[in-house]
């Protein structure tokens, strides 16, 4: 079996922790019914130190190489 066509995760851009989640960012005060929603429908990925989030792995990645280029 090949990982071709497979993403990765990169470090968070802007803090540098590897501690990623799928999904959105939630407080406390979200809905409960729209954190239910979220554990099925994941959209995005978020660091979970700094909350920073981007709507998909791709741009993610691309943002994060982009900081390691500067």
């Amino acid at each position: 079996m090949t990982n071709k066509g497979r993403l990765t995760a990169k470090p968070c851009p802007k803090c540098g922790h590897r501690i990623l989640a799928a999904g959105w960012p939630f407080k406390i005060t979200t809905p409960a019914w729209i954190r239910r929603w979220n554990l099925h429908h994941p959209i995005g990925v978020c660091c979970m130190h700094c909350g920073y989030w981007k709507r998909s792995l791709r741009a993610w990645n691309k943002e994060a190489g982009q900081r390691c280029a500067e």
